[in-house]
């Protein structure tokens, strides 16, 4: 599950790409022209950005050689109309980490967005997650514990995916929402805490050795129970 910025002004396309990624567990948010794609990429809260070539007022090229020229890293996957040869070198010559010609099958974005996040993170983003007796698959969105399948939503086990991934890191409720909602969602801090309490007491109802600790004031993190109170299989 990635945070995902698309920036296409065909209105079409875009809710066809993001009703798909959506699908597949991503995050995403759609902005429709070049100076707003900008703007939203250089917030720096995207894990990926998919980045229209021909957009008003600001291309993507030159979206690209800006945020560039600022030092910016995150993958870009140049989505576009132009297919030839010259086209794909301009664009990765500008910085895209990947390009696919319109039109195009949606299987086939998927998997070069899942190729894009794995060279960006390399084993960090392994398919499969372990903490505890937990064990997750990200591909197919499942969650074991002790080897038992484990039933999440997906709000919940997007989750779950950033808490193990970063098993050292304290997540407050706002950067949780930042991470998992999209921009123009209407959640709240408190419907991330509504979340992660139902999350720690379905891995209560399982006896995972795993539990979600709150910090006060700081925030969420997920931890092994202590030994003496670990709870029982």
């Amino acid at each position: 599950m990635a945070k995902i910025l698309l920036v296409e002004d065909d209105a079409f396309l875009a809710v066809s790409v993001k009703d798909w990624l959506t699908a597949a567990n991503h995050s995403v948010d759609v902005v429709s022209d070049g100076p707003g794609g900008l703007d939203w990429i250089i917030s720096g809260q995207y894990e990926l950005v998919i980045l229209d070539w021909e957009l008003p007022l600001l291309s993507g090229v030159e979206i690209l050689n800006l945020i560039r020229a600022r030092g910016l890293d995150v993958p870009v996957i140049m989505m576009t109309g132009r297919g030839s040869a010259e086209d794909k070198v301009e664009g990765l010559d500008s910085g895209a980490d990947d390009y696919i010609a319109k039109p195009f099958e949606l299987k086939e974005l998927g998997a070069r967005i899942r190729s894009v996040l794995r060279r960006e993170h390399g084993s960090k983003r392994s398919s499969k997650l372990s903490f505890g007796d937990l064990l997750i698959d990200e591909p197919s969105s499942a969650v074991t514990c002790k080897g038992i399948p484990l039933k999440l939503s997906r709000t919940e086990f997007a989750l779950l995916e950033k808490l193990v991934r970063f098993p050292d890191r304290v997540f407050s409720c706002d950067v949780l929402l930042d991470k998992v909602w999209s921009t123009d969602s209407d959640t709240s801090a408190d419907t991330v805490r509504s979340h992660l309490t139902r999350l720690r007491q379905k891995l209560d109802s399982n006896n995972s050795v795993c539990t979600i600790s709150n910090s006060y004031g700081l925030g969420y993190k997920i931890v092994l129970r202590p030994t003496s109170t670990s709870r029982k299989s």
